[in-house]
């Protein structure tokens, strides 16, 4: 019988995966994650209203999967898709970005934007304010030396509308790495009109999820340990380059976690 306690829930490709999201012991693994089989799935255990927590990624078709099968759990967004969405939305900003600056004629300033991305996501927090160094965008003797934070500010000179993107993002992540679900919220409710458009509808997206964000920020639950279980069962279906039968690969990552013994 299929125990059911505090729920993690990882929806990938063709299959779908359950843990305990306490121990991370992997519970059981379905061949298909259409809505139907796993509502069946779900009906046929009989402590559903056991469950306190159903932790998945942000497809909102399987938010009906706990109103209709666990009515106690409280949902909740795995904090990496959160941060990812927010992520993807600036660097979808940053490619358009550069593309309107290479049309314009500005093919040095939009390679400085490209080369220097990763430095764009950065915690605010950890810029360096004192040290000063050449970089690679900005080159002495053409350039002075530049603090990593004067390194930043220049590079945020050659678009207005990405330094606004740039200060908003930040602040949504800061209030998310806090765990501050009010402040993170009403950042999102009342974000600039003057904001890229595109940018801002991605962002204010998240507010259909507002539900299992700030349980993200309340709980401690994430999908981290059935992510990783995924990671391995991904190799798995490399090294054989694929499994003819569905049960022979899930008796295999059985094996692999414990759940049969081979005597």
């Amino acid at each position: 019988m299929l125990h059911l306690k505090t729920k993690l829930a990882l929806f990938v490709q063709m299959s779908f995966i359950c843990a305990d999201g306490e121990s991370g012991e992997l519970i059981d693994i379905l061949p298909t994650r259409k809505l139907s089989r796993l509502t069946a799935y779900f009906q046929s255990c009989s402590n559903n209203d056991q469950v306190k927590y159903l932790v998945t990624d942000m497809n909102a078709a399987y938010f009906q999967l706990t109103k209709t099968v666990f009515p106690n759990a409280n949902l909740v967004i795995d904090r990496f898709h959160i941060v990812k969405h927010m992520n993807q939305a600036f660097q979808d900003l940053r490619v358009r970005t550069m593309k309107s600056l290479q049309i314009k004629g500005f093919k040095k300033e939009s390679q400085k934007i490209k080369v220097n991305w990763r430095f764009l996501t950065k915690n605010r927090q950890n810029i360096n304010h004192s040290e000063y160094k050449s970089w690679r965008s900005f080159r002495s003797p053409k350039y002075p030396l530049l603090t990593e934070a004067m390194m930043f500010d220049r590079l945020l000179t050659f678009s207005p509308s990405l330094r606004e993107a740039y200060e908003a993002f930040h602040d949504l992540a800061d209030a998310f790495r806090d765990k501050d679900h009010i402040l993170f919220f009403d950042l999102l409710k009342h974000l600039p009109e003057s904001l890229n458009e595109e940018f801002r509808k991605k962002l204010q997206n998240l507010l259909k999820y507002e539900e299992g964000i700030r349980n993200a920020m309340i709980y401690p639950y994430s999908n981290g340990k059935i992510e990783a279980k995924n990671t391995h069962i991904k190799t798995l279906k490399r090294v054989p380059y694929g499994f003819k039968s569905f049960e022979n690969m899930k008796i295999r990552i059985y094996m692999i976690n414990h759940l049969i013994e081979v005597k």
